[in-house]
């Protein structure tokens, strides 16, 4: 893929876990200070595909950044995450050629898919795409925790369908590695994201037995609904 972003990192850290969530998505991730000149320099040294920094305020300063950013590096995308809502700060941004204006609080799986749908032309995007679509439309939320873990988890069982069979010795592993965090936290993650799909009333896969499912179940029964309507997505093509 190729494409490369570079993050400013913040006070609360949301700058280095969003670097991790990229570099699983593929990307080239640099992350450095926040502040504009740190930024500025970076961006001289590498002219990413994608810049993103953190707004805590209103400032002259900011306005001529974007401004200098946009003239030196006109193929970069630049995105601002804003820890406060203003329709003046995000219009004068825009006019500076800052196209992407993101009120916090926003998930890091938010952050990352849109970061990813902005920057990777259709054609080239990871599989994961389709199945990021496919649990959307199913009718649960990207900010739902474990959301991201299940989509990984599916892409994982269509490309691997022999890992289906250790799911908590190897699967759980495998998207823990991809994604910087532990298999304990993958499985707690999943099982909230089954709870909340009970709430929901949503099932995969025609799936009729005691809700919430457990994981394997959720694993394996949207693993299947997936590889069924994909499969028949490109006969029709």
């Amino acid at each position: 893929m190729g494409r490369s972003i570079l993050t400013g990192d913040n006070i609360d850290g949301i700058g280095a876990a969003l670097s991790k969530r990229l570099a699983a998505l593929g990307f080239e991730v640099h992350c450095c200070g926040n502040s504009f000149p740190a930024l500025a320099e970076e961006c001289r040294n590498i002219a990413p595909d994608g810049l993103l920094f953190f707004l805590y305020r209103e400032s002259d300063e900011l306005y001529r950044f974007a401004e200098k950013m946009t003239r030196e590096f006109p193929d970069t995308e630049l995105f601002a995450i804003s820890y406060f809502r203003s329709l003046s700060v995000k219009l004068k941004l825009y006019e500076c050629g800052v196209k992407h204006f993101i009120v916090m609080p926003a998930t890091l799986c938010e952050l990352s898919c849109y970061i990813y749908e902005v920057l990777i032309p259709k054609d080239d995007r990871l599989f994961l795409t389709d199945v990021i679509t496919f649990v959307e439309a199913k009718g649960m939320q990207r900010f739902t925790q474990g959301f991201l873990y299940l989509c990984l988890a599916i892409e994982v069982c269509i490309e691997k369908p022999e890992i289906l069979s250790d799911i908590t010795g190897s699967l759980y592993p495998y998207i823990a590695k991809k994604m910087n965090t532990t298999a304990a936290n993958v499985e707690r993650a999943l099982r909230h994201f089954s709870d909340m799909a009970a709430v929901r009333n949503v099932v995969f896969d025609d799936y009729s037995g005691k809700l919430p499912m457990k994981n394997s179940e959720l694993i394996k029964s949207a693993a299947r609904e997936f590889y069924r309507e994909h499969r028949s997505d490109k006969e029709e093509k």
